[in-house]
């Protein structure tokens, strides 16, 4: 069992280090940008969004011919708590986010967790003023997101009320959805924090794949970086939580919940006490 427990270890043994002192925080001057030769794969994405399901195939590709593909690495900012605003919004394509607020002292408080087909900065930047970014943003691995300019989306989404139906329902699954995660990493149990995350992520996928086992690519290091916790206190916990039943982790780097509502009891009851 120890020898297992050192192979699971150097298996997790990524390096997510970064500076955690706000007035240090910058945003990679590397990226890659993957734009206009990809405009059908911009277009089939766009096509795939529940909240785009009533646009016209001439708009959307309109919207996808303006909007360029960026790649983050694990690690990279793309907002940072105080800046001005952009003049585009982002769609993850493929990857994951932290959305956070730093406080005076440089601790981050994560408020959001960020994947496939989740939107930040399109809604809030329709504001007539311009805005200074309340939250900064970092990729949790390695991270695709189709940059898509505001203006542009403002048309759409005059041309076409409708939509707003769907953005509402996207806002409160995100509300919805940040409760519970801030709730979670409040708390003093370790098993607590983890259940809060995988919850966290598992509202999304459950509401986009309603009759599917949430799958959630998440490495446990990634879960003892986003906890607070040590890699060998996450992969114990994930193992209990294995052998209870909750949760399927004989992928590498695949997390499924095969019982969120045990994962939910696990959290909750904690509170409940």
């Amino acid at each position: 069992m120890a020898q297992e427990d050192n192979n699971d270890l150097m298996n997790f043994q990524i390096s997510t280090e970064v500076e955690r002192n706000s007035n240090t925080l910058s945003k990679p001057n590397n990226l890659t940008l993957l734009s206009k030769t990809n405009n059908t794969d911009n277009y089939k994405f766009l096509t795939s969004l529940v909240e785009l399901k009533n646009i016209s195939e001439i708009e959307i590709k309109e919207l996808a011919d303006s909007s360029n593909q960026i790649t983050y690495n694990q690690g990279d900012l793309v907002l940072i708590e105080g800046e001005e605003e952009s003049t585009n919004g982002f769609i993850v394509i493929s990857g994951s986010f932290s959305i956070f607020k730093t406080s005076a002292s440089g601790k981050e408080l994560i408020v959001e967790l960020l994947q496939a087909k989740d939107m930040f900065g399109l809604i809030i930047l329709l504001n007539k003023d311009r805005l200074i970014s309340q939250l900064s943003a970092r990729a949790l691995q390695k991270t695709v997101v189709l940059s898509v300019p505001i203006k542009r989306f403002a048309q759409l989404l005059l041309k076409n009320p409708i939509i707003y139906k769907e953005f509402t329902s996207h806002l409160l699954l995100c509300l919805h959805s940040s409760y519970q995660l801030s709730r979670g990493l409040a708390h003093d149990k370790v098993e607590v924090r983890i259940a809060s995350v995988l919850i966290s992520l598992a509202l999304k996928f459950s509401t986009s794949h309603p009759n599917v086992v949430p799958m959630i690519r998440f490495t446990r290091q990634q879960l003892a970086d986003l906890t607070g916790t040590t890699p060998e206190t996450a992969i114990r916990t994930t193992r209990s939580m294995q052998a209870e039943g909750l949760i399927d982790i004989s992928r590498p780097g695949i997390i499924k919940i095969t019982n969120m509502e045990g994962i939910s009891e696990l959290a909750d009851r904690h509170f409940l006490r």
